[in-house]
């Protein structure tokens, strides 16, 4: 695959993310090392933004990967850095202008 093609398919699955974060009213959750909370979904003019607090998880890692669900699909995934102790706030932004992002206490 040459970087013209990565960068194609790489616009393409965020729009896909993107079109399903603002058009789909489904049940969204976060999941983190096979634990999963509910998560808010908040639409702004120009992004989405999904909340979800983890109050427990089992000894998390400095670095953790953290996946988007609907409706029990898994629609996206990031890495996240867990730091102190619990409560672990997760913002998880998705827009046309930026890459995802989340922001961890």
């Amino acid at each position: 695959m040459t970087t013209l093609d990565f960068l194609a398919a790489h616009a393409v699955a965020r729009a896909r993310v993107l079109e399903r974060a603002v058009h789909d009213s489904g049940h969204w959750q976060v999941e983190i090392n096979d634990q999963r909370e509910d998560a808010v979904k908040v639409r702004t003019p120009h992004r989405v933004v999904f909340l979800a607090n983890f109050y427990w998880l089992p000894e998390p890692e400095q670095a953790e990967v953290a996946w988007l669900l609907c409706d029990g699909e898994m629609i996206s995934s990031m890495d996240v850095r867990l730091s102190g102790p619990a409560p672990y706030p997760i913002e998880w932004s998705v827009g046309p202008d930026s890459v995802e992002t989340q922001a961890v206490r």
